[in-house]
């Protein structure tokens, strides 16, 4: 036969793979194979097309009956061999109505070689390869060299493939691959998303089929995509409809932590796979290495990077939810907000430092610039505007119009400090910190959020809300010896959700728990003076009303 040499493996590979003789290791040689060189890919769809040609000149005449599946395709490659080495000029014809415009042209080796390429290409695109050899595509359809995953996200990664850097928007095919650095977002034909946080490497083996050699993985896998696998060197994780996270060390230990849904886990290696159990939504289990033994572990809610934002980078690990006390301190509620920074509720404007008596008429004041406020006022009475859509609430109580202090990210200002009382508390916690943030309100204020806008910024994210969780009652600084009285509202669109009337106690805390749903817009917070009479300061100074971790609790759609 007059084939080159080097693509002696890979016309034995193609022909056992046409003959059903090629075994899954094999197949997988193929691919690394004809992905490896430009040369292999082409020689590749030059055999295929070539075939096609062959085999449709076989079904239009008879067919010697002693002609094996084998001898046709090794006759194939003597012809290919042949036709590209021994070429002759072809006569083209330019004018079919005019035989006297009949010329001939040279097709030179490379024109060959070209016009093959391009029937193979012109053959694969139509009809997918369906006209090869059953075996072939029944072998493993969907691993003729497909396009498996996209990198829909990259928070600084050095992402490789065969030493060749990879970037966000780029196809992955079969292969194995490595992240050296950063997280990356990957996003398969099925709607299966995987996130990978270095350092870590994989292989793709399929749409449904990932192994993991080492590193941190989180998948979410769709309806459609139930059964997507993840094989590791000792066990086996196969989706049942859900979203889980693995961990697997060099050694081979796996952690396995199933956050929605449920698993299947199975224990072994390369060589066969035991089933051990299902893993529920809660619960997380461990796969010793050596023994092949399943224990039980707690779930760890942060333990994998959940959700990447890909406009702002920021990466969701599952223990953190959107803040409110941050966004008002001029953040994204992920903490970028700034500490005792506040909107003064006359104004709308974001100011710091300012403590004293005011009064106004209770006009609702929209924040033109902040977008996830919607705007703020000071309640006076029934069917309050709280809204720039003009939403009332009707059930205000009236109130004695005065305010002191701006709606704050934090304690409030340092300045009015009172002897005997060392910092603000809610109950024994500390208010105003990373871990206990709050919104303090002093009576009498409002701030109304516009959930649409948060949601929007969410989007492309995968991330989205479901409740509104709060603390409220007054600091530690307020109600000074039982004189002060206060009360607090959350709502919804204009309706009540949470009320908690004449609060009169620092000792109180009260706990919300709203669900808010997709077609929500508006959530409100108000706090007010409790009917105190507007003849001393103590009505200012004692209603110190705060939320405290006021959270809009996260989930991945």
């Amino acid at each position: 036969m007059a084939a080159n040499n080097k693509y002696d493996q890979l016309s034995r590979l193609i022909i056992d793979l046409m003959d059903n003789k090629c075994s899954e290791k094999e197949f997988e040689q193929f691919q690394e194979l004809i992905c490896s060189k430009p040369e292999f890919m082409r020689y590749y769809v030059e055999f295929v097309s070539m075939f096609s040609l062959l085999d449709r000149r076989e079904h239009a005449a008879e067919s010697p009956t002693h002609m094996t599946q084998e001898d046709t395709t090794i006759a194939m490659l003597d012809l290919m061999a042949k036709q590209e080495l021994e070429a002759s000029p072809i006569q083209e014809i330019a004018d079919t109505k005019n035989a006297d415009n009949i010329r001939k042209t040279q097709m030179t080796k490379k024109n060959l070689k070209s016009y093959f390429f391009g029937i193979a290409a012109f053959v694969l695109i139509c009809f997918g390869v369906l006209w090869l050899d059953k075996k072939i595509v029944n072998y493993h359809a969907t691993n003729i060299l497909p396009k498996l995953a996209k990198i829909s996200c990259e928070v600084k990664s050095d992402f490789r493939f065969k030493g060749e850097k990879l970037h966000e928007g780029q196809w992955l095919w079969p292969g194995d691959y490595s992240l050296k650095d950063g997280t990356i977002e990957l996003a398969f034909e099925n709607g299966t998303k995987v996130i990978l946080e270095s350092p870590v490497e994989f292989s793709l083996k399929s749409q449904d089929k990932i192994y993991l050699k080492f590193g941190r993985l989180y998948a979410q896998v769709p309806p459609q995509a139930v059964g997507f696998a993840i094989d590791t060197k000792y066990s086996k994780v196969v989706d049942l409809g859900t979203e889980f996270g693995m961990m697997v060390n060099v050694n081979g230990d796996t952690d396995l932590h199933v956050y929605d849904g449920k698993t299947a886990l199975f224990s072994g290696n390369d060589s066969g796979y035991n089933f051990k159990q299902t893993i529920v939504e809660g619960q997380a289990r461990t796969v010793d290495s050596y023994s092949g033994n399943v224990s039980n572990i707690a779930l760890d809610e942060g333990a994998f990077a959940r959700a990447i934002d890909p406009i702002s980078k920021h990466i969701w690990y599952g223990d953190t939810n959107i803040n409110l006390a941050d966004i008002v301190g001029g953040g994204n509620g992920f903490g970028t907000g700034q500490l005792e920074l506040g909107i003064n509720p006359d104004t709308g404007k974001r100011e710091t430092g300012i403590n004293q008596d005011r009064k106004v008429e209770g006009k609702f004041v929209a924040t033109k610039y902040d977008k996830y406020i919607d705007g703020v006022f000071v309640p006076v009475g029934s069917n309050q505007q709280i809204s720039s859509t003009g939403i009332l609430f009707k059930e205000c109580p009236k109130t004695n119009t005065n305010f002191y202090l701006n709606i704050t990210n934090g304690k409030g200002s340092a300045d009015w400090a009172i002897e005997g009382i060392e910092t603000s508390k809610l109950g024994n916690r500390i208010i105003g910190t990373p871990d206990y943030p709050s919104i303090l309100m002093h009576a009498n204020l409002g701030i109304t959020f516009d959930l649409n806008a948060i949601r929007n910024d969410l989007a492309d994210s995968r991330l989205t809300f479901d409740r509104f969780k709060a603390d409220t009652g007054f600091t530690s600084a307020g109600n000074l010896d039982n004189k002060g009285k206060a009360d607090v509202y959350v709502l919804i669109d204009g309706k009540i959700k949470y009320n908690q009337s004449a609060m009169d106690n620092c000792n109180s805390i009260y706990n919300i728990d709203l669900e808010i749903k997709e077609t929500d817009r508006f959530l409100t917070l108000i706090s007010t003076d409790g009917g105190d009479p507007d003849d001393t300061l103590i009505s200012t100074w004692a209603d110190w009303c705060v939320f405290a971790k006021p959270e809009l609790i996260l989930k991945t759609k």
